[in-house]
């Protein structure tokens, strides 16, 4: 009887290594893994730097949140396994990424220089998954004070300088109200903001971020297309020098990351510019 190989890719051999959530080092779950397999060029890896540090700021956010964790009605990333596994295969591969090229990983601003902030993520992350169904276990005391040991460690930049005035795509009065639901145009419902939310209201920033690739592009930038639906700016022009980078920007061409339409327009207009000039 003839034996067929099955041939595993990157993407397999990944998902097995960090199939188990007991196993918290990433350095371990390296060790199951062929380098060779995600090796990039070290050009690629420096223009994939800001989406990295990206990745990095989203995962601190939600292991930050989570001593914040409580029990609702409407999604909750704390509680999705699948994005908290994604991250953890992210870290794993920025791990990888960063001994071809330590100037592509996220920076950390940390109170003491020998702190592996991936490695605490990937920690801690883990065992939110084993600690997912809070609802029915309740929160794990030990990893609480884990999550609110690393928010004294390092600083958590904060997810709302993408946007501007907007704190969710679907309000959790939809899942938490029966309809019909009256709503002013340009205003937000009451009791609409959720104290589990990522993006929390803020004040209102003088910097533009680009949404896509996560630079800012300064107070007055010439030419962007903001997004009809969560406000979320990102420049015409595209910059790349790579193709890792173009094939990215050319993923959000039509629409933005949410689903919303974009629309072309200047922000250095004359109402900005007295604004920020107030």
């Amino acid at each position: 009887m003839e034996q067929r190989l099955i041939a595993t890719g990157p993407a397999e051999s990944l998902a097995a290594a960090i199939a188990d959530p007991t196993v918290s080092d990433v350095d371990k779950v390296l060790l199951n893994l062929g380098a060779k397999e995600f090796t990039v060029e070290p050009s690629t890896l420096q223009s994939l730097q800001q989406l990295i540090q990206w990745i990095a700021n989203l995962a601190l956010n939600i292991v930050g949140r989570y001593a914040e964790h409580k029990k609702n009605n409407h999604y909750d990333i704390m509680s999705d396994s699948c994005v908290l596994n994604t991250l953890r295969e992210l870290i794993v591969i920025i791990r990888i990424w960063g001994l071809l090229r330590s100037s592509c990983l996220p920076v950390f601003i940390c109170c003491f220089d020998s702190l592996d902030v991936l490695a605490t993520l990937y920690k801690l992350l883990s065992r939110m998954i084993h600690n997912k169904d809070v609802a029915l276990t309740g929160l794990d005391e030990s990893l609480v004070d884990e999550c609110m040991v690393l928010q004294n460690q390092v600083v958590i930049p904060s997810l709302t300088q993408l946007y501007e005035n907007v704190c969710d795509v679907a309000n959790p009065l939809f899942y938490q109200t029966f309809a019909p639901l009256c709503m002013e145009y340009g205003s937000d419902p009451v009791s609409s903001y959720s104290e589990d939310c990522l993006l929390a209201p803020s004040p209102t920033s003088r910097q533009y971020t680009d949404i896509i690739r996560h630079v800012y592009l300064g107070r007055h930038p010439p030419l962007i297309k903001s997004c009809t639906r969560c406000g979320g700016r990102t420049q015409v022009l595209s910059m790349a020098r790579t193709a890792a980078v173009r094939a990215w920007e050319g993923r959000w061409v039509q629409a933005c990351r949410c689903g919303g339409h974009w629309n072309m327009n200047r922000a250095a207009d004359k109402k900005s510019l007295l604004r920020d000039n107030i």
